[in-house]
């Protein structure tokens, strides 16, 4: 999470994590706990941009139900799968060895809707087609509640910014700040966390960073070979403009995928191979760039753009990238140590952990929660 407080006018705009959803049970319990609002997304009418050409509302409609059709059936498939364990359901390592793009070749739809289905679900799930595991995405839809998933993941967003729960937490854990981990070891009694700013030992450890950052520290015994998930690219650029964009909800099949906005900002999302072509276009200013892709959607934009923020996270040191991407084969081999833990001493957290909630906020909460009452059970205490 990463809220940009007092962005222009618009107070706060989300450089992060920003979507929140009525299916996620753990946001809305400690958003009451910690007394944050979340506040309804209003339903705007979505522009589609296809091939540079913005498309008529009877076009867009058609296209949604095009859409619609295609994504319902996901939901029998979804129906069978443990969305906690999908390793454990029928048929899981078929499953994670195929391919989202091979089940979206099954369906006879259009080009077009071919091509924004694709581009939502590339930059959603941050990784291509060819790339995502089925399984994975079976695995979300069952965890959102099959057809839930599809209306009822992205509903809300926190009025004082996502990042204040981050912050509630690590004030109610008393979270050292500023502790850069150089090596972690894992005895056959205690294990020992060694910092910059001093060392740390206990009866377990929970690993939560980013599996990128991984390689930065030295475990002892080494993590086993391999285990490295995948996260996938995603960035957002955060515009200050004068006023209020129309409409500022969009969806593209080019570079910038995903926008939307409110009075103050505009908010732009790519993921997966639209985020990498945003990358690789190299241009030295963003802002050029970005009003460039955008003109066909908001040519308004080219006399009210004040400013831009770029949001690079596969380049953040302590990140790597956006979120964890669900790679094929990830879930039956990965799945298992990232959700058990090793040695009943080291445990991991995290959204990358989560398979019923990849990529969202609430993985990161859920999987806060396993691991606790696993520790909790270690102990020989109730949860």
């Amino acid at each position: 999470t990463w809220a940009v407080t007092n962005f222009a006018r618009a107070g706060v705009v989300e450089g992060g994590a920003e979507l929140v959803g009525l299916n996620h049970p753990h946001w809305w319990q400690y958003a009451r706990r910690f007394g944050l609002d979340l506040d309804e997304l209003s339903e705007e009418a979505e522009r589609f941009e296809f091939q540079g050409k913005i498309l008529g509302d009877k076009e867009a409609e058609a296209l949604y139900e095009e859409g619609d059709e295609v994504l319902a059936t996901l939901y029998p498939l979804a129906a069978p799968i443990d969305a906690i364990e999908p390793w454990n359901s029928p048929r899981a390592q078929e499953l994670d060895h195929r391919s989202v793009g091979s089940w979206l070749d099954q369906h006879d739809i259009s080009p077009r809707a071919r091509a924004i289905l694709k581009a939502s679900i590339e930059s959603d799930d941050v990784g291509s087609l060819d790339e995502l595991s089925l399984l994975q995405m079976l695995a979300l839809v069952k965890g959102g509640g099959l057809e839930s998933f599809h209306t009822d993941s992205e509903t809300h967003v926190c009025r004082q910014g996502t990042q204040a729960l981050s912050l509630a937490l690590a004030r109610e854990l008393e979270v050292v700040m500023g502790a850069v981990v150089e090596q972690v070891t894992i005895g056959p009694d205690a294990c020992r966390v060694e910092t910059r700013r001093g060392n740390f030992e206990g009866e377990q450890v929970v690993l939560t960073l980013p599996p990128p950052t991984w390689k930065a520290i030295d475990f002892r015994p080494a993590l086993p070979a391999g285990l490295a998930p995948r996260l996938g690219p995603g960035i957002k650029y955060l515009a200050d403009v004068e006023g209020k964009i129309a409409n500022p909800t969009s969806l593209s099949d080019g570079p910038v995928a995903y926008t939307w906005g409110r009075s103050g900002a505009v908010v732009c999302f790519s993921g997966g191979p639209a985020a990498s072509g945003v990358l690789a276009a190299g241009r030295a200013s963003l802002d050029e760039y970005y009003l460039e892709q955008l003109g066909v959607r908001f040519p308004e934009l080219a006399t009210s753009l004040r400013s831009g923020r770029f949001m690079n996270w596969p380049a953040a040191r302590y990140t790597g990238g956006a979120y964890s991407l669900g790679a094929i084969g990830e879930v039956t081999t990965f799945g298992p140590v990232l959700h058990h833990g090793l040695f009943d001493r080291l445990f991991f957290a995290g959204e990358h952990t989560s398979r019923a909630f990849t990529g969202f906020m609430e993985g990161a909460l859920e999987s806060g929660v396993r691991v606790a009452d696993r520790l909790l059970a270690l102990a020989g205490q109730d949860s």
